[in-house]
């Protein structure tokens, strides 16, 4: 059995396919088995991934319809043997070490479900744009600037229910048997189901983090975020996440009080200069209800006014 079974799901991403199997068979850590699910790519993925089957440890899998991102996850999971997984998204690069490093840090804390590193923002061409620091800067600007390890509840309470501080799976390895015991990948939400998963897992058990950037996060206009950021679906997502997660935790009020005014701010930041639909916007305060009603209700009147101040300038 090998030690980490990575899961690489594909759709339309040759132009980066040959680095991403070059970082992912390369890896110090070798004892893995390698499975490149192609979710009915309409490139030439398939016969760029068949140049590298000379390598044992790679298997590929082929869907003769696309059935996204999560659903891909779900199906890699029912190949894996290994203690470890990593779903190491086919648009993004790894450095050598990365493997090695996080299944280090879960084998020195058992109790431990998931172990993340820092991470490279990169454009299509490679080039370095920073760090995922400006991500959490908001957040918390000093936690991850180090490495640590903590229980579920602290890092939820702290910073995974505000948003998600883990925003890309290359970045993450956890434990194949707590992945199972908290149910899988599902395939509810279309942005935040990596999110969803991070939060049953981290909860079940703990997290690890390495401050150290061993992944290399690829920003295009192909991603499935890119494409929806516009229309509101993931400010959505992000309140149902919230609504589902913060009774199976000990918040304080000062930590409710200040995840709702967090998601407010984000809320309303979604929203301008765009035009969401309103129905999204019901749909969102709704959800908003179950953790911080007042705040729904003054925030959607706040977006219900610029809109009609908006209105009344186009008109004039």
């Amino acid at each position: 059995m090998p030690k980490v079974s990575v899961i690489i799901p594909n759709y339309n991403y040759a132009c980066f396919l040959r680095r991403r199997l070059e970082s992912v068979l390369g890896q110090t850590l070798s004892d893995i088995e390698v499975f490149l699910l192609d979710d009915a790519s309409q490139d030439e993925s398939l016969q760029i991934a068949a140049e590298y089957l000379s390598d044992p440890r790679l298997r590929i899998f082929y869907n003769e319809t696309n059935g996204g991102t999560f659903l891909q996850w779900r199906r890699g999971l029912r190949h894996c043997t290994g203690e470890y997984v990593w779903i190491a998204e086919a648009d993004d690069v790894a450095d050598p070490r990365l493997l090695e490093t996080l299944v280090e840090r879960l084998e020195r804390h058992p109790q431990i479900g998931l172990a993340y590193c820092q991470s490279w923002n990169v454009n299509e061409e490679g080039l370095i744009l920073g760090s995922n620091l400006a991500y959490t800067q908001g957040l918390d600007p000093e936690r991850w600037k180090r490495d640590y390890v903590c229980s579920g509840n602290e890092e939820c309470s702290r910073a995974l229910l505000f948003m998600n501080t883990i925003p890309n799976a290359s970045a993450a390895v956890f434990r194949r048997e707590v992945c199972r015991r908290v149910g899988g990948p599902g395939t509810r939400f279309r942005l935040s189901g990596d999110w969803d998963l991070w939060l049953r897992i981290v909860l079940a058990s703990g997290v690890a983090y390495v401050a150290e950037p061993l992944n290399y996060y690829r920003t295009h206009v192909q991603t499935v975020r890119s494409a929806t950021t516009q229309n509101g679906l993931w400010i959505e997502e992000m309140a149902q996440i919230i609504a589902e997660f913060l009774p199976r935790m000990n918040l304080p009020p000062e930590g409710r009080a200040r995840l709702a005014e967090h998601f407010r701010k984000i809320w309303l930041e979604a929203c301008e200069p765009r035009m969401v639909p309103w129905r999204r916007h019901w749909r969102i305060y709704r959800a908003t209800r179950t953790f911080a009603p007042e705040i729904g209700r003054r925030t959607l009147y706040s977006i219900f006014r610029r809109r009609l101040q908006r209105s009344a300038t186009v008109t004039k």
